[in-house]
């Protein structure tokens, strides 16, 4: 498949830092030049912008994470994950943090910016809206809360085969929990 990007309004994009789900440095493994490159990095929706400098008025390039894999890199130095892509010849981006906090920060992030993680997290919500809606004539039910935990069984199920990486998973079924706990919260003051 083709994809026609215009340039212009892709640069501009990429300089609205406002908008940012977050930005920083990384160390980025060139694909010909096999060292790591300090860049700084701008997360958009689902678009990783990397530039030189963080005043850089265009970007060095981009990388697109939709249905992309974030994994701990076994094959480089501390601190560094992969971005990877399934399909032969697909490429798989080496970055590196400066500790071991960022670089979970930035594996947690960029492995809920693609938009089927979204979906995954939307219908999860929407499921849950529905069972609150059943359930607010009466006080919480032994039902009700049933229903919140078998809500967090197919969660742990989504999030375990949404990714080969127990690393990532792991972080999905971080945000799972969090959900869990506002339903948890929203039933008990119902």
């Amino acid at each position: 498949m083709d994809m026609k990007i215009n340039e212009r309004h892709l640069c501009e994009l990429s300089t609205l830092g406002t908008l940012a789900a977050k930005k920083g440095y990384l160390n980025k493994r060139g694909e010909i030049n096999r060292s790591f490159q300090r860049r700084w990095f701008v997360l958009l929706g689902n678009l990783l912008f990397y530039f030189e400098r963080p005043d850089d008025s265009e970007p060095a390039g981009v990388i697109v994470l939709e249905n992309c894999i974030v994994s701990v890199s076994e094959h480089e130095d501390q601190y560094a994950f992969e971005l990877s892509f399934g399909g032969f010849g697909s490429r798989t981006y080496v970055l590196a943090a400066d500790t071991q906090e960022e670089m979970e920060d930035w594996m947690r992030v960029l492995s809920r910016s693609s938009c089927s993680y979204l979906q995954i997290m939307i219908k999860l919500l929407q499921h849950q809206v529905a069972d609150l809606n059943a359930s607010s004539a009466t006080k919480p039910t032994a039902n009700a809360v049933r229903r919140v935990s078998q809500t967090s069984a197919v969660t742990d199920e989504i999030t375990s085969t949404s990714s080969d990486v127990d690393s990532s998973a792991a972080l999905h079924s971080q945000d799972a929990s969090i959900g869990q706990t506002v339903v948890a919260d929203v039933v008990n003051t119902s």
